[in-house]
């Protein structure tokens, strides 16, 4: 399911408008769904090219593809992404055709400003902040609720074009569609072979994505990480796409707590949560990679995180490997080996084998 939702923040309420479903509350146009993927119950708790610059990787980032960041929460300032071309000075200095793109830039508005007035990518970044606290992130505005589904999927992939070209690490894409793009393919292929992670939501549709795919997590390519989404309980979320070929495992996707406009906390329910968190986790990864000096291909960051994700028999038939990831399981894991690619690598396959001794149904999917 793809959603749009407008709230409006007053003392500790949020109002909320869910977006469009299958059965068709909200905004579905003909050709493309292109939207933040998740929906937020009530009340709470608590320029148009891209940048040529090609900078070297130094800090790990992620680009969060979304509706903004708002930086009422100081620790988002803290992290941010900085264009090393760019000055804030009413110039072009990179010469992308975008002006004092310091931080990154709001495709709707045409700005360099960092506002997010729906809250869907502030709560998705203040996700991957908390399971990777040193990374930088580059938000990079595409989405808006005035925007009709065509001109969204333009500006998303123009959002796209910047995050590869900026080399980032990872691309967070809490959203897609049910139809393909050419276009949005061949730039995830360029990021595959610069190596790039893309994160991308299974969707909220409810739909066996193996018979009708969900983009971009569909398109097939090794740099591609498609994630469901569990309840509370640990049992696969109603709302979830689903696909024993077509989605890598699941994470928690319900009334997830995070960061909201204002600096507010709320709970918003969703594939897009669940993406944010695994993409978090994957961050940490190449954290560890980066601190050996090394590095970690996206297949391998993939390979490593379906291996520590725990199978669940009741997820069977949902993902490729019936598994869901946990927070802990990754940080127990990452805590046990030294700090290399290599080291990773080893543990991918200590895993493979503790599981074939076991005859873990999981093993035998995943090999």
């Amino acid at each position: 399911m793809t959603e749009r939702s407008a709230y409006t923040l007053s003392a500790s309420i949020v109002l909320v408008i869910c977006l469009a479903t299958a059965t068709g509350l909200g905004l579905r146009e003909t050709s493309r769904i292109r939207g933040p993927d998740s929906v937020r119950p009530a009340p709470p708790r608590g320029h148009d090219r891209p940048a040529p610059a090609e900078p070297p990787r130094k800090r790990t980032v992620v680009a969060v593809v979304d509706t903004g960041l708002d930086l009422s929460e100081k620790r988002f300032s803290q992290h941010l992404w900085r264009n090393p071309k760019e000055e804030m000075n009413g110039q072009d200095d990179d010469g992308n055709g975008l002006i004092d793109d310091l931080h990154g830039w709001d495709f709707v508005r045409k700005t360099p400003a960092l506002t997010d007035s729906h809250g869907h990518g502030t709560h998705v970044t203040g996700l991957i902040l908390e399971r990777a606290p040193d990374v930088e992130i580059l938000p990079l505005t595409y989405y808006a609720a005035s925007l009709d589904g065509n001109q969204a999927m333009e500006l998303s992939l123009q959002a796209l074009e910047y995050a590869v070209r900026a080399n980032v690490d990872i691309i967070n894409y809490s959203g897609g569609g049910v139809v393909p793009s050419e276009r949005e393919k061949a730039i995830l292929e360029l990021a595959q072979r610069k190596g790039i992670l893309v994160v991308a939501a299974a969707g909220n549709e409810a739909t066996n994505t193996d018979l009708r795919h969900f983009y971009p997590a569909n398109y097939g390519l090794s740099n591609i990480l498609s994630v469901g989404a569990v309840s509370r309980d640990g049992t696969s979320l109603k709302s979830s796409n689903f696909g024993l070929a077509s989605v890598h495992f699941a994470a928690l996707g319900e009334r997830v707590v995070s960061t909201l406009p204002g600096g507010r906390r709320g709970e918003m329910t969703g594939t897009s949560q669940a993406t944010a968190r695994v993409a978090g986790l994957a961050a940490r990864l190449i954290i560890e990679a980066k601190l050996s000096g090394g590095a970690i291909s996206p297949e391998l960051v993939i390979d490593t995180l379906s291996s520590i994700a725990m199978y669940d028999p009741r997820l069977s038939g949902r993902t490729k490997l019936s598994s869901r990831l946990e927070d802990s399981s990754l940080q127990s894991q990452v805590n046990s080996v030294a700090s290399s690619a290599d080291s990773i690598d080893e543990l991918v396959g200590l895993l493979r084998r503790e599981r074939a001794a076991k005859r873990d149904p999981a093993f035998w999917v995943f090999r």
